[in-house]
């Protein structure tokens, strides 16, 4: 009786395990072209230039047009290289965008983290556009950074945030392959 419920218990856990690894993979999002540039001033400002391709797993669409908004950051961190031990990072921003729906008006709403604007569109095919361009992103060094010349680097990634979603959706959303949205790290030279 003892070695029968070991059994069980041992065939639940494998099963368990063979669904989970498949799903925990990430969807990746493509990064089609970046680029980074400094612009003096008081304070210098990072440009990020280029596009990302993000397209809505059927899933994650249906939340979203139930209501569910979705959080996406764009994590960029400013590296000076070294030669012989690990590159310290200089800087780190986190810029958010949002992606809602309102069923009243069947319009979708991107909002910035950053300077807390709108842009209203009348489909998802035009807000996931806007969502995919980097050009809008302009980020501000702190006016206490020395110097930052061509010798430094950023790294770039852009990620559905899972831990804004509503509480019940969570665990889902953990162990499904379609809201684990994410780009790979990539490294961008600052220029001039």
């Amino acid at each position: 009786m003892d070695v029968c419920k070991k059994f069980r218990f041992s065939f639940v856990v494998a099963i368990c395990g063979l669904l989970v690894s498949g799903s925990l993979q990430a969807r990746e999002i493509a990064i089609r072209s970046i680029a980074a540039t400094i612009e003096p001033g008081k304070p210098a400002v990072v440009h990020l230039h280029g596009e990302t391709a993000l397209e809505l797993p059927g899933k994650v669409e249906t939340a979203l047009d139930n209501g569910i908004t979705l959080d996406f950051e764009y994590e960029v961190i400013l590296k000076r290289p070294r030669r012989f031990i690990w590159d310290p990072a200089r800087f780190r921003w986190l810029y958010r965008r949002q992606l809602s729906f309102f069923a009243l008006s069947s319009k979708y709403v991107v909002n910035t983290g950053q300077d807390n604007s709108a842009m209203v569109f009348a489909n998802l095919h035009a807000a996931l556009q806007y969502l995919n361009r980097l050009d809008t992103i302009r980020l501000a060094l702190p006016e206490d950074t020395p110097d930052v010349n061509d010798h430094h680097y950023i790294e770039f990634q852009m990620r559905l945030d899972i831990e804004s979603l509503p509480l019940p959706m969570r665990p889902l959303a953990y162990i499904s392959s379609s809201w684990r949205l994410s780009t790979d790290w990539v490294e961008v030279p600052l220029s001039k």
